[in-house]
């Protein structure tokens, strides 16, 4: 094989097929995946930082709670 034949299949497999024509349906679908990825990241992300501030809300409410419990049992110990 000359050298010039072996550097355009050495070039064609790089863009994707033996012709030397890209693949433009197989990056097209690529292309799709990666946006369905990024999407369901993004959504995710969201979830989450929903979730954390839940969490949060959820944390302060707890402390609060158990500071009035705590006052309520020091209140009960004082009357007796």
């Amino acid at each position: 094989m000359s050298s010039s034949k072996q550097s355009t299949n050495a070039q064609s497999s790089v863009r994707g097929d033996a012709n030397g024509k890209s693949d433009t349906a197989g990056v097209a679908a690529l292309v799709e995946q990666a946006e369905t990825v990024k999407t369901s990241l993004s959504t995710a992300l969201a979830e989450t930082k929903q979730l954390v501030s839940a969490l949060k809300k959820h944390r302060q409410q707890s402390k609060a709670l158990q500071s009035t419990l705590a006052s309520l049992r020091q209140l009960q110990s004082v009357d007796l």
